[in-house]
């Protein structure tokens, strides 16, 4: 049985047609409507859930690039992690929110993911290239001691 809550009355309306579009999500613990999933119709309220949803990912996200930008560690292992994150929530963001969100929003997002991935790649590869002039500049100082 599906029901339809509308915030414009306080009516509750039951719907049998299957046909409604919109996105599908899976709420997580006890919820005050007692469902497991909800499906979200309103075209401004996929797009507020879905921007925040890839927003939070975002954040996560960002926080380990800052961790690795800021370590002295030298392992690659992280960096293609967090590369790979990216990719994960751009192809989430292209096959399961593209339908769902308005072309401009879409757009933004994932205009705004590609250029989180190059500024991070630009920023690491300057620091290693810095990391390796300071490593060539010392071997310079101690090879030449008297």
């Amino acid at each position: 049985m599906k029901y339809i809550l509308d915030n414009k009355s306080d009516k509750v309306k039951s719907v049998t047609e299957n046909k409604l579009n919109g996105l599908e999500i899976k709420t997580k613990g006890e919820n005050v409507i007692g469902a497991s999933k909800v499906l979200i119709v309103d075209s401004e309220l996929k797009d507020l859930y879905i921007k925040n949803k890839i927003n939070k990912k975002l954040v996560t996200i960002l926080a380990k690039m800052q961790y690795i930008l800021d370590s002295d560690d030298n392992d690659t292992t992280n960096v293609t992690l967090v590369l790979g994150e990216i990719d994960r929530l751009k192809s989430i963001l292209i096959n399961k929110y593209k339908e769902h969100l308005k072309i401009e929003e879409f757009s933004y997002l994932l205009k705004k993911l590609m250029i989180i991935e190059e500024e991070f790649k630009l920023k690491y590869n300057r620091k290693q290239v810095y990391r390796e002039m300071l490593m060539e500049d010392l071997d310079e100082m101690i090879g030449k001691g008297r």
